[in-house]
């Protein structure tokens, strides 16, 4: 306390002894001081304050009170920070110097977009390199993200590898006479004879339509729904990522829009009703664990003094 910046008066003195000054508020001081004694824990109503009690502990080099702080905070189970309360929150354990709730918000704060519109005011709360660090923290998250997401492109070894014997994703690998049978098979279910002898004794089947290579093919409106998130990622690392919980609301909506009905396309519809609830488990797992992994470069050195 006493290698912290002291008041210029140095003769400043109460009932004949010496004043130190603190540079905290009286609520902070005092919850602070609730703690070293066996009385009523008075913790800060807003998780704000206690991100400021908790650099305060951290600031004397009270790590025992430091745990306590954090114990009662997760008893009190505050509201989700949402928004610019993220930014803000994230502003705040920075530049305390607090290693876990910086993390911790910093993954929060994927969920919202990171431009000077979205920060607004807030802006001037980031000192230092905290506005830099949340940018490379949020560039390694993407990446992350994008690579699981093209891992799902992958038909062969991936978990896509279900999705076998969409005829319209497979029309569009096809040439010739082969295209011409496939939109038979669309508009009547069989192919007429003269067709189906112009295409060299090849035997086509509803919803199982052979391409050249005769090799599995994503279907179209989830190869799409993939290509778009990661071309837009890779465009705009400062858009919000994709967030683990809305990945299956847009799978949905896109199988919905590929086959209102289940006379559009039987074979997606089949392969959703025999395994889209695991796929969908398993896309949200993967998403979440990808925004998980990333090397976080929140760590501080402290020492006492500041």
């Amino acid at each position: 306390m006493f290698l912290h910046p002291q008041s210029p008066n140095k003769h400043e003195v109460v009932d004949g002894l010496p004043v130190v000054r603190l540079s905290e508020d009286a609520e902070i001081v005092r919850a602070l001081i609730a703690f070293l004694y066996p009385i009523p824990r008075e913790i800060p109503i807003s998780y704000e304050r206690v991100l400021a009690l908790l650099g305060t502990a951290q600031k004397y080099d009270m790590s025992a009170v430091q745990s306590s702080i954090r114990a009662e905070a997760i008893r009190r189970k505050f509201p989700a920070l949402a928004g610019s309360q993220a930014f803000r929150a994230y502003s705040v354990a920075f530049s305390n110097k607090l290693s876990p709730e910086t993390e911790t918000i910093a993954r929060l704060t994927l969920d919202y977009p990171l431009t000077f519109e979205a920060l607004g005011s807030d802006l001037l709360l980031f000192e230092g390199s905290a506005l830099s660090k949340l940018a490379s923290f949020r560039k390694m998250c993407r990446d992350s993200v994008v690579s699981c997401l093209e891992s799902f492109l992958d038909m062969r070894g991936g978990l896509s590898k279900i999705w076998v014997g969409c005829p319209r994703s497979k029309v569009q690998h096809l040439q010739g006479p082969q295209l011409q049978v496939a939109h038979t098979i669309f508009a009547f279910g069989q192919p007429r004879p003269e067709e189906s002898q112009a295409s060299s004794s090849s035997i086509f089947t509803f919803g199982s339509i052979p391409t050249d290579n005769d090799e599995p093919t994503l279907p179209s409106w989830l190869h799409d729904l993939f290509t778009q998130e990661i071309r837009e990622l890779k465009l705009y690392f400062t858009h919000s990522l994709i967030n683990p919980s809305r990945i299956r609301e847009k799978y949905l909506a896109a199988l919905l829009k590929h086959s209102p009905n289940q006379h559009d396309c039987p074979a997606c519809l089949m392969v959703h009703a025999r395994h889209g609830e695991r796929y969908c488990v398993e896309l949200e797992q993967k998403l979440t664990q990808a925004r998980n992994q990333a090397s976080v470069p929140f760590k501080f050195r402290t020492f006492l003094g500041g």
